[in-house]
This record gives structure tokens, sequence and C-alpha cells, in this order.
């Protein structure tokens, strides 16, 4: 489109007394009103009617003796923004309808003292004699510290050193944790060091190395390795790198990624478009030649993908091809329009077909540039209406518009959401709109009135969807605005308060004891939590009390770390298991204990990409990062092995699996079209009416797709009759799909789901055995509950309460990071603690639970 004003921006002065108020008249002129041109354009690149320039916002005040402005009023907000501003032009105070921040500092200087935020909470600010940042005192009295040094030689380099006090971290007091950055003379990070944080060893510090060429690239980029350096002295700490090439030239684009150890090396070509390689879809031509910028980045595995961008830097096309064979290109066009807006998508196979237009994003803005509708394939198009604050007020999927209903979010004044729910009332000028109406309330949200609630919320209720009974969640902070205290119920525990969750943090949020009280049932699970000298966590315990007594605590794991910040070793209750892992030198785990000689362990695993470190038959060596086979025991059964190989998108093709005496037996293999949906699934198993491998497939599944999308209509078996229905059920009938793309009917299990408006499944029948499943979500889509009913079997009732799981009324699981605790009372003493021994330790600090 030529010579159209399609966005912009216009400001218009004003004259302002001597007070600072606009008066018409005066002898100061300052900007009064900021507008914006609003243009915005249909699918089909027609400019819409109503383009305008729309006000933004306007200033009713100056502080005349700064010449700053004192009364801002942004369009749709009922309350101003107001500032006043120290003599020299620096902030004083922010404030909003009773929300202030407030800034001081030192002297006459712009360096600040204090910033008192709205809650009340202080940052202090201390400078050195030269006027470089010292310390940062936050409100739980961490205290950062900067020091400088400036030196330039090979032994002795410039650096700032940052230290971290904390009050308390884990069971320490005053601890320091400090890290040294280390700089060449251009300003160049070459070393961060972090003092004594090595988890092997509490003397030791682990240092990150940088290498630059001559003009400054960085060249070499190290792993972190354990070192004994001291605080201040520098010295070189290579070990395996990342190593980076760059092209001849000032744009500094790099040609070549090589990753530390064996892994594939990653090229990268620059250059522009031919003719005719490039559809302009909006226009119906090509792109003209050298008009694109073409970036080509080669895999490890020599599969390409081809990056096309305009001249203002807009990604118009994605190509991927193969790096041999015949080369079929994936393409995905991005088109934008006259604002320069991404307006549709093409996923690959779309573009040219009139029919398959439901398989195209398609995005449609207001002149202001907020979404208005959005369209993705296999599901009807989305709205969003706005108020006037442009804070989004209703939105409606095909699910709720078959009901003739919107999801609703009203919000305070400061714009905070209060309320979320379902609404069938839509103003008919939304533009008036300064709040949605929420007839049936989901969500409410409620704040604290002042002190350190006054920016948080104090109360959460959130109704339990398909019932008219809502979760409640009173809500207490500590004086820094930590959550440390939930006093909340559930459908099974009514009351409020029923259940009540605490916390003890040390300073660094760590938390170090977690309180779970049930009270209808007595019981109170603690965990306690330590930490190592560096404050990554270190031990998990757990000690349950129940009505009988309060049961011994119990070790549930224990962390050891590499050099690397990544898990080394994990031992599972005191010395009941230890997990050991293994990673490559680019960081990809490798082996968790040894499948080839498990010893005492109860599995092991080992993941191949490169290398054939299993002895793997068929291995294709992948060097991209996918897996290429992998090799796995548990404790009692034999080896079991599978390789697997990729198509150029990295989909994976085929999984053929080993075991001795039944190589094959579990092995499938994929195709798919260009959009990644299955055409294909081929699969061996189990005969189990002849109670042995199947020596054909057992499933040979060609998908069928519902005509314009990618959902699965039907599915017709191809394996032998003899076998198939040792595999997939196929049917005569079909799936099919909600309105938002969801599935309500799997023919091949005869399965049927209802759906709610966050589209989880409100209930699944199980025809097989004349039953169902009826799950309960909040409305923020967490499950609360599931009942399960059967012919003749009566009803399982599961509540979930956190990691607490009822089954029919009494607790049945207590859920932890590394498993769970099964709480049978009569056999409290063998099954209580899953992972632990029957160790005791009776001696830890007294602290008190909140009631």
């Amino acid at each position: 489109m030529i010579n159209q004003l399609v966005d912009g921006q216009r400001t218009t002065y004003s004259f302002f007394d001597t007070n600072g108020d606009s008066t018409g008249t005066g002898t100061l002129v300052y900007p009064r009103r900021q507008y914006r041109y609003e243009l915005t354009f249909d699918t089909s690149g027609v400019a819409q009617s109503g383009a305008a320039w729309k006000n933004q916002y306007y200033i009713s005040e100056y502080q005349p003796n700064v010449g700053m402005p004192s009364m801002i009023w942004v369009e749709g907000w009922i309350d101003p923004l107001e500032y006043t501003w120290y003599n020299n032009g620096l902030l004083d105070d922010w404030i909003y309808d009773g929300f202030v921040k407030q800034y001081f500092y030192y002297g006459n200087s712009d360096h600040l003292q204090t910033v008192i935020d709205i809650d009340g909470t202080r940052i202090n600010f201390t400078w050195d004699n030269i006027m470089r940042l010292h310390t940062i005192t936050e409100c739980d009295t961490v205290t950062t510290t900067l020091d400088y040094h400036y030196f330039e030689t090979s032994a002795n380099r410039n650096y700032i050193q940052t230290t971290m006090t904390y009050p308390k971290l884990g069971a320490a007091t005053n601890k320091t944790i400090q890290e040294v950055r280390f700089l060449d003379g251009l300003g160049n990070l070459v070393q961060k060091l972090h003092y004594l944080q090595y988890a092997g060893s509490s003397s030791q510090s682990v240092s990150e190395q940088l290498v630059y060429n001559s003009i400054g690239r960085l060249t070499q980029q190290h792993e972190p390795k354990n070192s004994t350096v001291t605080l201040s002295s520098y010295s070189a700490q290579t070990t395996n790198y990342t190593a980076t090439i760059y092209e001849a030239s000032p744009l500094d684009r790099p040609t070549q990624v090589t990753p530390p150890g064996s892994l594939g090396i990653m090229q990268y070509q620059y250059g522009t478009n031919t003719a005719n390689e490039v559809q302009n879809y909006r226009d119906g031509v090509y792109y003209a030649a050298g008009t694109l910028y073409k970036t080509t980045v080669i895999d490890g595995n020599g599969d390409k993908t081809i990056t096309f961008k305009d001249r203002l830097g807009k990604t118009v096309l994605v190509r991927q091809l193969p790096g041999s064979g015949v080369p079929i290109p994936v393409d995905t066009y991005t088109l934008y329009d006259n604002k320069m807006r991404p307006y549709r998508v093409y996923p690959p196979l779309t573009p040219e077909a009139p029919s398959r237009k439901n398989l195209i994003f398609t995005t449609v803005y207001r002149g202001d540039d907020l979404i208005l509708s959005k369209d993705t394939p296999d599901k009807d198009p989305e709205t969003f209406i706005y108020n006037t604050r442009d804070l989004p007020a209703y939105r409606q999927d095909g699910f709720l518009k078959d009901q003739g209903k919107y999801y609703a979010i009203s919000y305070d004044g400061y714009g905070r959401v209060l309320k979320e729910g379902l609404s069938s009332l839509v103003p008919a000028n939304p533009d008036t709109m300064y709040n949605a109406v929420v007839q049936d309330l989901l969500i409410q949200n409620t704040y604290g009135p002042a002190g350190i609630t006054k920016t948080r919320p104090i109360q959460v209720k959130k109704k339990v969807l398909g019932t008219e009974f809502f979760i409640q969640e009173d809500l207490t902070y500590d004086v820094c605005g930590d959550l440390v205290v939930i006093r909340k119920n559930s459908l099974l525990h009514p009351a409020i308060g029923s259940l009540v969750d605490s916390m003890i943090l040390d300073n660094a949020e760590n938390v170090l004891y977690h309180f779970q009280k049930i009270k209808p049932d007595g019981v109170v699970i603690r965990t306690r939590n330590t930490f190592d000298h560096a404050g990554r966590q270190k031990k998990t315990f757990i000690q349950v009390t129940t009505p009988e007594q309060t049961w011994p605590e119990k070790e549930v794991n224990e962390n050891f770390y590499t050099a690397i910040e990544q898990l080394d070793k994990l031992t599972l209750g005191g010395n009941l298991q230890e997990v050991n892992y293994t990673y490559l030198t680019n960081r990809f785990l490798s082996r968790i204990n040894n499948p080839s000689s498990l010893g005492t362990d109860l599995f092991g695993m080992q993941l191949n990409y490169n290398s054939n470190v299993s002895g793997l038959t068929g291995f294709t060596a992948q060097m991209d990062g996918n897996i290429s086979g992998a090799a796995w025991q548990v404790k009692g059964f034999s080896l079991k092995k599978y390789v697997y190989s990729y198509n150029y998108l990295d989909w994976l093709g085929a999984a053929n699996y080993y075991e001795s005496g039944n190589d094959g037996a579990y092995s499938t293999s994929y195709t798919y079209d260009l959009r990644g949906n299955p055409s294909l699934i081929t699969r061996y198993g189990w005969d189990e009416a002849n109670n042995q491998i199947a020596s054909t497939p057992i499933d040979i599944l060609d998908p069928d797709y519902v005509d314009g999308t990618n959902c699965i209509e039907s599915i017709v078996d191809n394996a032998a009759a003899g076998v198939k229905d040792n595999g997939y059920r196929a049917s005569a009938s079909y799936y099919t799909y909600n309105k938002n793309g969801a599935m309500t009917d799997d023919p091949s299990r005869g399965a049927g789901f209802t759906r709610n408006h966050l589209n989880l499944p409100d209930e699944t029948t199980i025809p097989d055995s004349s039953g169902s499943i009826r799950y309960y979500y909040c409305a923020d889509g967490q499950l609360v509950r599931q009942e399960e009913r059967r012919s003749g079997a009566g009803v399982r009732v599961r509540d979930y309460c956190g990691p607490v799981e009822f089954l029919n009324g009494g607790i049945d699981q207590i859920r932890h990071d590394n498993g769970y605790i099964y709480l049978d009372r009569d056999l409290l003493d063998e099954h209580l603690y899953l992972t632990g021994t029957e160790s005791v330790n009776k001696t830890y600090e007294s602290i008190s639970t909140v009631s």
C-alpha cells in the first residue's frame, strides 16, 4: 500500500501557568496530549473504517520549577498518575490512587539512597568514593557488596567482586557467597569465578573461562570446572569448550559452532534469495532476487534449516531440507499486513490449497494492535473484547459460543484481576466498557488493605467446576512479602482452615521447613530441607504425625552435584538406594547407574547419541542431539534396548527393539505427512492368544483425517486378522471433536468424553466396564477429585489436596519429589516410608507449626 498513513504518533502542546496548570495562555509551553493514529486491516489487506488519531494520555499539570509532568491521565483509567520531583529533576514520588513509591538520593546527586515500594519494603544503596555502586541491601537484610579492582596484566586482571551476605542461608548464619568477574582491557568478561562454591568441596571454587579473538569476538566458551584459585588472583582455567568461528566481515556472523565433545558441528551460511525461490503469497508473486536475507543452518546430521527475512528483519519463510536424498522442502510461510503485524501463518502444504484454509493460522487486530480474533487449525476462531483500559475483558471460543457465553474478567482500579467467570452480558459498545460483568463467578481475588498485603492477594476463591463449592485460600506473608501460610479447604474438608500449609524460609527464600496440617484427620506432615555451603538443596527429610503417634523423621533423599550444577548422585532413604548420573561433555545425560552391571541398583539406563556405547544393532549415529538408542535394565529382568532413527525434521521414524531371544518384539515405525501427522504406524507386540511374540505386526495403522484438518477421523488396521486384536482395536465409528478441537469420542476404546470450558474432561465413559470416571477441577484447571464408577464395584473417590491423596475419605498417599508415602496404619511400621530406613534422628531444633 502506497501513500497511506497506517500508524503514527502526534504530540500537541499547550500553555501552562507558573503553577503548572494548563490555562490556554501563559509563558510555559509543554506537551499536553499524546495521540496515536490507529488503523487496521482485514485478512484480505483492506483498510477498515474508523481509522483516527486516538488519545493515549494527556498531561494536566506540570511541576514548573523542573518542567516535569506532575499529573498524567492515561486514556481509560479513572485516576491519574501523579509525580513529584526534586529540584534537580529527579523523581521523588510516584503516586496512583493511594499507591506510593518513594525515591531518596544522596544530597543533590543522582545516586539513589533508598527506594520505598508501595508495600513499604525498602531497598538501600551505598556508593564508593568515585560514585560506583557499592552495596544493595534489601528488605530481608540480604546485602550485595560490589568491590572493584583495576589492573591489567596476564595474572592481575580487572575484576568486579560480588559478595552476597545472608543473615541465614540454610543452617548457616551471616553466610557470604562470593563471585568474581574478571575483565580484559576492553571490558570483555574473561572468567567467572564462583568462589568456594564447588559442590564437591567447600574449599574449592568453580571457574568458567571465556576466550576472545584479536577483535573481541567470543571464540571459546569453556565448561565450568573446579579449581583452587584464590579470590582475587586470575589464572586461566581451560577445559572442554564450545568453539565459534566467524566469517571475515564486520558483521560478527558465526560460520561454525563446535560444541564440546564429539557431537556434530553447526554450520552457518549467509546470502540472499534467488528469483523464483520464495513466494510472496500476499501479493501473488515471487520475491525479487536479492530482496530477502537468507540464513542456512546445517546441523550435525547435515540437515538444513533455511530462514528468509525481509529488510525489516521479519521472518518470511522457514524452509527445512534433508542433507541428502530427494530434497523435499518443508515450508512455513508468515505473512505480514501493512503495519508489519503477522496476520497469517501457512504451515506446510497449505498456501496454495483453498480446501486447506482451515489449516492456516490467522490473526485479526485492532487499530492499536490488540488481537481481535485468532483462528487456529482444528478449532473454531477465538475472539477477544477489551475494556477502556485495554485489558482483556471477554474471550469467546467455539465451545462457549455454542452456549452463548463469554469468559469474563473484571479488574480493580489498579488493573489487578478481581473476578473471572462466565457471562452472557456483553455491552453493545465495548469501547465504553470499564469492566466486564461476571455472572457465573469462577475465581475471585481479594487484596490486602495496607502494608505488605497492599499489593498482594490475601484471599483466593476458586470454584470447583460442576458444583457450587468454592475452594478458598487465605494467604499470610512475612514482613518482606514472602508467602508463609496458606489456610484452605477442600471438597473433602469444607471448613476454611481445615488444611494449613506453613513454611519457614531462610533469607534466600529457601524452604527450611514445610508443615502440612490436615486438621480433621489429625495428621501433620513436616518436610525439612537442608542446604549446602553454596545454597544448593542437599537433603530432604519427612516426618508424619498421626493420631496414633509421631513417627520418626526419615531421610528422603540427598543430592550431590557436579561443577556445572547437574545432579551427580542421588541417595534415597539414607543408604537404601544410590542413583548415579553420568553426562557427556556437552551436558547431555548419558547414563543412570550402569544397566550392564546393576549390582545392588534397582534400575540402570544408557543413552546413546553419536557413539554406540551399548553395542546396539542397526545403530545410526545422531550428530544433532537426538537419542540414537537406549539400553535399560530393571533388577530381576533382562537387558532391553531400543535403536531410534529419525527423518530430517527430527521426527521419530522407527524404534527397533532388542532383547535376548526377543529381537524386534516391540518395534514400531512411523511415516508422516509434511505437517507431522502420522500417515502410517506399524507396531510389533505380544500375541496374547498364543502366549508369544507375534511374528507379524499387530498393528498396521492407516489414519484418515477429517477433511481440511489435522484431526483423525478413522483408522484402518491392515494387520493380519489373527493378531490385530492384540493392538489397536479398529471400529467402524468415527473419532469426534468439540469446537475447540478436543476429542469427544474414541471409537477404539468405546470411550466418550464430556468437557468443560477449559477443554478438560468432566467425565469419561468406559463402556467395557459399564462405568465412568468423573473429574472435578478448580476453575484454574487443578484436579481436586476423581470419582470412578464401575458396575458392581461401587464408587472409588480420590481427593487431591496438594501432595496428599485421599481414597474414599482416608489418607492414601503422601507424595514427595522422589516417590510417595503409603499410609497404611495397620502396617505403619513397614510401609509408612517407602524410602528410608528405621534409623531415627530424635534431635532437631524446636519449632512450632501454625494452627
